[in-house]
């Protein structure tokens, strides 16, 4: 179980559950900022590491300033705190609810600090027929019985916001009542929503603030409340000393002064946010709006519960949170993080992919106790419109999924074949190109595929990104417009061993040997799975081209590029050799001897 603490973001479970390093992993289970950190934070460590042999600042003093400064209330106002967690501990140590009403579902940490000092809690459902909003006649009805209220603004999983008139409400209460804002910096609507100038100046509410989010930083631990001076002064008694380390304390001043990055991260939320939305639901999935970098997802639809597609897609190296952890949820829910454009991509694609298969799993498991049911007739199975769907002298199945070209259109994968030499240069590209055309010429709708490419020579794409020249030239002979797709890993040699690493078409960082091998494998293995899905998904038949030899031994455990390759696209492998190269025969002879038996019969 991934979330066997409580939490997403933990990396090294994911690792031990699904093998590999916890770096290999892209992790949508955490609600961080993509963009982030900002550029300050590099400066910091960098520059001022030597200074940690001091003590940190016992009272934040430059921090809190600037705390006070953003939200234009005074500094005795604001206690910063060892993140947010810390304060929501010390926030209900303070006022000792015997009965606490909390929101449902809600962040776990709030029920276990109430429950730490022996409280009780009272639920404030949130429905879902409602699109999980609070309603007034529940908080009023929660406020009569409660000695507190604890609530997320926006709440954390379901991303809603409180309504203005609920906000209203919240700034005039006369009874103790905790806001957590720590996703609200996502919203370009945070002035006017936050309470905390509300909170300066009443004493029965407290403002909970979090910087991990939106700059970045979980590794830091850092966050702040903002609530009237008496109730910040009883909070920092029981605080523990030098809570806030020296490099949190740095960091958070300079990221503060981030303009930039705040405004560039507000612009980016919602509108990726929105095209990721309706990327799911063309998955089917049910997906609730959001005020936040966040999004709940409902599997009922489709019939699945979260833990299986949590699991498919960790074993692709994605990282998903089973939303079922948060009371009130089914097993059917999990929430997603909204992050950059490629890495959405990369998520929405592998859920397309795993959403494929479980269904196909329980397609097969009614066509077994059911035969008759399944598709047409039993003669010729459906496409899912009733119609029998032919491949050559092959009759199969073919399950609906969701593409970019239409969505709920059913899109069968193409069939694949396989180039692979033994050795470079021995014309592998060449007859790609030449059976591209070939194809093309018998009626099919044909692309290439290498999925890494070394190079100096690249194509640009009509999109304006780098591919290998080789795939350009396939492409050409496809007669289709280039796609990164077609060569999702270019590799440019820069100098001895090192190689400048070009993803999708854009550059991505300079990497020795080793480091790509070790580190960065592992995540490209997912690149060139997703790349390829989508091109089976387009056409009728892919070409690939392997790299090199599949003789290769020393590379074999780590190959994304021979029979690894050919095995995750099923398939056949066709063996390309130089009859003018001196040795031919033997060269075909030691590659077939130190392939496994498995492989020779590819």
């Amino acid at each position: 179980m991934l979330e066997q603490y409580g939490h997403g973001g933990d990396l090294r479970t994911a690792a031990e559950a699904f093998g590999g390093s916890p770096e290999r992993f892209l992790d949508f289970s955490s609600n961080m900022n993509p963009l982030g950190p900002p550029e300050a934070v590099g400066r910091i460590l960098a520059g001022s590491w030597r200074e940690v042999v001091h003590y940190p600042d016992p009272a934040v003093r430059e921090l809190t300033a600037k705390l006070a400064a953003k939200h234009g209330v005074p500094a005795e106002c604001v206690l910063v705190g060892n993140g947010a967690a810390e304060l929501i501990d010390l926030a209900v140590r303070i006022l000792e609810p015997k009965v606490t009403g909390l929101a449902r579902p809600s962040f776990a940490e709030y029920e276990e600090a109430v429950r730490k000092i022996g409280g009780q809690v009272r639920d404030i459902p949130l429905r879902e027929e409602t699109g999980f909003r609070l309603s007034e006649g529940d908080i009023a009805e929660a406020t009569a019985v409660c000695d507190l209220l604890m609530l997320g603004h926006p709440n954390n999983p379901t991303g809603r916001s409180l309504g203005e008139e609920m906000l209203e409400r919240l700034a005039a209460v006369r009874k103790p009542v905790i806001v957590d804002e720590a996703f609200l910096d996502f919203s370009p609507e945070e002035e006017r929503l936050t309470l905390t100038g509300a909170a300066a100046v009443n004493r029965q509410l407290i403002v909970i603030r979090s910087m991990t989010k939106f700059y970045s930083i979980p590794g830091l631990r850092l966050g702040y409340a903002v609530a009237h001076p008496d109730r910040i002064a009883r909070m920092k008694r029981p605080q523990v000393p030098w809570s806030v380390n020296a490099l949190a304390q740095w960091i958070g001043s300079a990221v503060l002064e981030e303009h930039a990055f705040a405004a560039e991260t507000k612009k980016w939320s919602p509108e990726e946010r929105e095209w990721l939305s309706h990327r799911l639901r063309r998955l089917g999935l049910k997906v609730y709006d959001s005020d936040v970098n966040f999004l709940l997802l409902s599997l009922e639809p489709l019939q699945l519960k979260a833990r299986e597609p949590q699991e498919a897609m960790g074993r692709q190296g994605v990282l998903i949170r089973d939303a079922s952890r948060f009371p009130g949820l089914s097993e059917a829910y999990v929430r997603v993080a909204v992050k950059t454009r490629e890495q959405n991509e990369r998520l929405a694609n592998g859920l397309a992919s795993v959403i494929e298969m479980l269904k196909s799993r329980q397609t097969v498991s009614v066509s077994a106790e059911k035969p008759a049911a399944v598709g047409g007739s039993e003669s010729a199975p459906g496409n899912g419109h009733g119609k029998p769907v032919s491949k050559g002298t092959q009759t199969a199945l073919v399950n609906p999924v969701h593409t970019d070209a239409e969505a709920g259109r059913s899109a069968p994968h193409g069939k694949t074949i396989m180039l692979q030499g033994t050795g470079s240069d021995v014309g592998k590209s060449l007859l790609t190109a030449g059976l591209c055309r070939i194809f093309l010429q018998d009626g099919f709708r044909v692309a290439p595929f290498k999925s890494q490419n070394m190079s100096l020579n690249s194509y640009v794409t009509p999109d304006g990104k780098e591919i290998g020249r080789a795939q350009g030239m396939q492409a050409d002979a496809c007669r289709v417009p280039a796609t990164t797709d077609m060569n999702p890993i270019l590799l440019k040699p820069k100098k001895d061993m090192v190689s400048q690493v070009v993803v999708h078409g854009r550059p991505y960082r300079d990497l020795d040997a080793r480091t790509y091998r070790e580190r960065y494998l592992s995540e490209a293995e997912a690149v060139v799975k997703d790349a390829l899905h989508r091109l089976q998904s387009e056409y009728d038949l892919i070409v690939m081209e392997g790299a090199g030899s599949p003789a290769e031994v020393n590379l074999k455990d780590r190959d994304i590029v021979n029979m690894r390759m050919a095995g995750w696209a099923d398939a056949p492998v066709i063996l390309v050799a130089d009859i003018d190269r001196g040795g031919v025969f033997a060269s075909l002879v030691g590659t077939l001897d130190i392939l496994s038996p498995e492989e020779r019969t590819a």
